[in-house]
């Protein structure tokens, strides 16, 4: 038997968010098959609580020279000589000197990914930043998007050729997701949301920073809600939810928005969300619209990234531009008054997930990125 290949992950952070999330899935399910090395650039690994006991992974600390390029490439050489993985894996904008260090070094196969952008770049790509790309990836690194949105930014805006970026959407466990009882036997399991009970319940799952924009939610949902029995779930940490939290008190919304904190498996939770809204300012391919189609939501909100693409044709008018604040109101008003329309387009979302975006098609592209070479 061959001995597991040792994979060298990089990335910008190992906090929690979509990219960690989903990397961790993928070393939970492989198991013994492969070998992680893990270094995160801003030295944070929050997320590796959600490994399981005993995943083959090591965890390396780096000094990250920010602002000297030479030192750093140099430094990554060195250790991806030392390190010799298969295939070295980088994530995201934090990652991007590591493909200068693999072009030099010529050490192993690289993917490299870009999931998104940050605030600073929601609007507009920074000049600098395209062509450090194209400058950092110039040794033929295959570049891997979540999203037909970045595949087409990548190829039209970032000039690489087709044959060097590859489209792979993410996937969620749509079994998990399925709702084997009522909405109303879920809720009464989970104590914080159990007083709520007999109200319509809109749902929301996010990393809480700017981008995410959850102020516009709160906002939207104070209209829309007035004529209905109805409180807003938030699930989700982050660097905005003192933030939230006071305006949620400055407003006097506490029995109407209810800030849960983070989840590690929002499953239950959102099985019970009648309409899962998205408020973001940019994202590209969320998981958690995944997992709102998943559990049979209907999805509300803007339309941002791949969102109009990922759900199903009849939840598209749902979607509005980020600066409609009324048509999002009156999106959500709609489906809060319709049960029938609810239910039809929560169905066919989830129809949609589990054809295209199930954890075993995502697995499947994983496996194949793995076995590059061998």
């Amino acid at each position: 038997m061959s001995s597991p290949r040792h994979l060298l992950h990089v990335f910008s952070t190992f906090g929690v968010g979509g990219p960690e999330v989903r990397s961790c899935d993928l070393i939970n399910h492989f198991g013994e098959r492969y070998k992680h090395t893990i270094i995160a650039m801003d030295g944070q690994y929050e997320c590796k609580s959600r490994l399981l006991p005993g995943a083959p992974v090591t965890f390396l600390e780096i000094e990250n020279h920010r602002q000297n390029l030479l030192k750093n490439v140099q430094q990554f050489s060195r250790l991806l000589k030392q390190l010799k993985p298969d295939v070295l894996l980088t994530y995201n904008w934090g990652a991007i000197e590591w493909g200068l260090a693999n072009s030099i070094s010529r050490a192993s196969p690289q993917f490299h990914w870009e999931e998104g952008f940050a605030p600073e770049e929601a609007v507009q790509q920074k000049k600098r930043r395209i062509y450090a790309r194209r400058l950092f990836l110039f040794g033929g690194q295959q570049l891997i998007v979540p999203s037909r949105t970045l595949e087409r930014i990548a190829r039209q805006i970032w000039k690489f050729p087709a044959s060097r970026v590859s489209y792979v959407p993410n996937g969620v466990d749509v079994i998990n997701y399925s709702r084997d009882s009522s909405p109303e036997h879920n809720l009464s399991l989970i104590p914080a949301l159990a007083k709520f009970q007999g109200r319509l319940i809109v749902g929301t799952v996010a990393t809480l920073r700017k981008e995410k924009n959850i102020p516009r939610l709160i906002r939207v949902f104070t209209q829309a809600m007035t004529p209905f029995a109805a409180v807003l779930v938030i699930v989700g940490s982050g660097p905005e939810f003192q933030s939230l939290h006071q305006m949620v008190q400055d407003e006097h919304l506490t029995e109407k928005v209810i800030l849960l904190g983070h989840k590690d498996n929002p499953a239950d939770i959102v099985k019970c969300f009648d309409v899962f809204a998205i408020s973001s300012d940019t994202e590209q391919m969320p998981i958690s619209v995944l997992e709102a189609m998943a559990a049979g939501c209907p999805v509300v909100g803007t339309d941002v990234g791949d969102i109009k693409e990922m759900v199903a044709p009849s939840n598209q008018s749902f979607l509005c531009s980020t600066t409609d604040e009324s048509a999002f109101a009156s999106n959500l008003q709609k489906l809060l008054a319709n049960a029938e329309l609810r239910a039809t387009g929560g169905q066919q979302n989830r129809v949609r997930c589990q054809e295209l975006f199930d954890k075993s098609v995502m697995y499947r592209n994983y496996e194949a990125l793995y076995e590059v070479g061998r």
